[in-house]
């Protein structure tokens, strides 16, 4: 997968649409395990999206290093770009 077509799954992803969003995540090369953590911290953040302190923001620092684009994996700052943006897209916020 490219960066391109990652950008392109992003600017797709519509609000409230998880199975779209665990297909892109998926495809940034985040394990199904990981996947069930976030479904599990997006459950416990409730209304407080991507507050610093909450459960969605914990999840993208652990899991931001492991995230692949084109192949390649990013560094943890890139990968957190990466999955702040696809999750504000989920959230409805961009």
């Amino acid at each position: 997968m490219t960066a391109t077509t990652i950008q392109q799954q992003q600017q797709n992803i519509v609000a409230g649409d998880w199975e779209h969003l665990e297909q892109v995540f998926k495809d940034a090369g985040i394990a199904k395990s990981e996947l069930k953590e976030l479904s599990a911290a997006i459950e416990t953040d409730g209304d407080q999206k991507l507050t610093e302190d909450g459960s969605v923001v914990k999840w993208i620092k652990a899991t931001a290093p492991k995230v692949l684009v084109g192949g390649v994996k990013m560094g943890a700052e890139v990968g957190k770009e990466v999955l702040s943006e696809m999750l504000m897209r989920y959230y409805g916020l961009k």
